[in-house]
């Protein structure tokens, strides 16, 4: 009898260590398959900012020598893909780049400012000049200065100097673009808050408004049509582009006195 007890006990005793190694092992292959079926974390994506070639322009001496240079003169960021829609009412973001721009051109008939003077005016503004040097056997040495980037509703600011006879440069020709707009009205009301009351215009046939200004500068607006998309050798167009106005001073300078910057 003693002896049967023992013999039930050992049954029960592997029976049970029987069944635990059957849980254990169903565990095993049960955990095994659900981490192979378990859909795999979605990765992360970091999206990164290009760095952006900064040229190295500002604060230069006045000196031209000291004036940075560039191999070439690239056009600017542009937004033209986010301006608005042609004769789309001015936004006051536009407006305010609009006036920003036209005190710029003020300031440089006043007197004979310098590259580097731009340069500095530029960067404070928010802009990246770049600048460029050129020069041939009739105007001498020339300055180049544009930027890289653009204020809401402008691009394509564009300044250049010649020397004088003295080798000193000044400004010749200075000027930006303004989005497409229905009149010039909004662009003269700009110019007249820096430049004053400019009175009745030389020029006025709804593609070019001219005034002439002191020291042998001309201020002009110049409605672009169709035909003056193609052949730029600074900026881009597309068809999108008729009716921008462009907006500059430019100095008379003489044997040049019918060369156009379009």
């Amino acid at each position: 009898m003693k002896r049967n007890l023992g013999r039930d006990s050992n049954t029960e005793i592997r029976i049970v260590v029987v069944l635990a190694a059957i849980s254990i092992l169903a565990l095993v292959v049960f955990g095994t398959k659900s981490r192979r079926e378990r859909p795999a974390p979605e990765p992360t994506v970091l999206e990164e900012t290009a760095s952006e070639v900064q040229t190295s322009s500002a604060h230069a001496h006045e000196s031209p020598s000291h004036v940075a240079s560039v191999a070439a003169v690239a056009p600017p960021a542009t937004s033209k893909s986010a301006r608005p829609d042609a004769f789309a009412a001015v936004t006051p973001e536009e407006r305010a780049s609009l006036n920003t721009l036209t005190s710029l051109l003020f300031q440089e008939t006043r007197g004979s400012t310098q590259p580097n003077e731009l340069v500095s005016r530029l960067s404070q503004l928010g802009y990246k000049p770049l600048v460029s040097r050129d020069s041939n056997e009739f105007t001498g040495s020339m300055v180049i200065v544009r930027t890289q980037n653009a204020l809401p509703g402008t691009r394509y600011f564009h300044a250049q100097y010649f020397t004088d006879e003295t080798g000193r440069y000044y400004p010749q020709y200075v000027s930006f673009e303004f989005r497409p707009s229905q009149t010039m009205d909004e662009v003269v009301r700009s110019l007249e808050s820096s430049f004053g009351r400019l009175g009745r215009p030389t020029t006025n046939d709804g593609i070019w408004m001219t005034w002439k200004l002191p020291d042998d500068y001309t201020l002009w607006i110049k409605r672009i049509e169709k035909q003056d998309l193609a052949g730029d050798p600074f900026n881009a167009y597309s068809a999108q582009d008729v009716n921008t106005l462009k907006v500059a001073i430019e100095k008379d300078v003489p044997g040049h006195e019918d060369e156009e910057h379009l």
